[in-house]
């Protein structure tokens, strides 16, 4: 994806070189995250305990050290799968656990010393964005939706890890999707509908039930 920014191309290019893929869009959709969050809430789509939980967390405001902002850079960076291994009773058991669990703060910190070791000599940087990356990720066409909400990336999946970054490196292709999109591929299928052990995905609306997530409480200490 050549822009003709010398400095923009070679993030592109490093980025492919490590199978990691990449969008930018203009900082003012932060106001547009901030507003589809606020939407849904409104609506009532979350309990008040998610929300506060999971939700309150996010910044939308800009960053100190970036008086000058001017883009948003979202990139999905792939992870391997990641097995947790019990011994019960002489046995092995071998479990799958999300890609994020492991490393999950050095990844961002590991990305952004990057994009910095290209834009600063441009006169440009990044700085960490406390966004809905899930969101952000779709909202720039790099993503979409699986009706189970979690989001896919083409080539990678969903194991992957999602890092937002500020930039004042000027956006010349804005690459904003005004609608959420589905994956395709979920349009006519029900399956994670019909095995969700909890009915947290229901056929009454797209967002899933967060409250029921088995994820959701698996998480919560104790």
């Amino acid at each position: 994806m050549m822009t003709g920014n010398p400095a923009m191309d070679r993030i592109w290019r490093q980025l492919d070189n490590r199978g990691y893929q990449g969008r930018m869009v203009s900082y003012h959709h932060i106001r547009d995250l901030e507003e589809a969050l606020q939407a849904l809430y409104r609506e009532g789509n979350f309990s008040e305990e998610f929300y506060e939980e999971r939700l309150t967390a996010f910044s939308f405001a800009p960053p100190e050290t970036l008086p000058d902002m001017q883009s948003i850079i979202i990139i999905a960076v792939p992870r391997p799968q990641t097995a947790a291994v019990f011994n019960w009773h002489g046995k092995s058991l071998s479990l799958i656990i999300p890609p994020t669990y492991t490393d999950y703060r050095k990844v961002p910190r590991q990305v952004a010393d990057l994009l910095n070791g290209i834009l600063n000599p441009f006169g440009y940087g990044v700085a960490h964005a406390n966004l809905p990356l899930k969101l952000l990720a779709v909202r720039s066409g790099m993503g979409a939706y699986g009706r189970n909400n979690i989001c896919y990336v083409p080539g990678m999946g969903s194991f992957l890890e999602l890092v937002g970054l500020y930039s004042d490196l000027p956006c010349r292709n804005d690459q904003w999707q005004e609608e959420s999109r589905m994956m395709d591929a979920c349009r006519n299928c029900h399956a994670c509908l019909r095995h969700c052990p909890s009915h947290a995905i229901t056929g009454e609306r797209f967002l899933l039930d967060a409250d029921r997530c088995i994820v959701l409480h698996g998480e919560r200490p104790g």
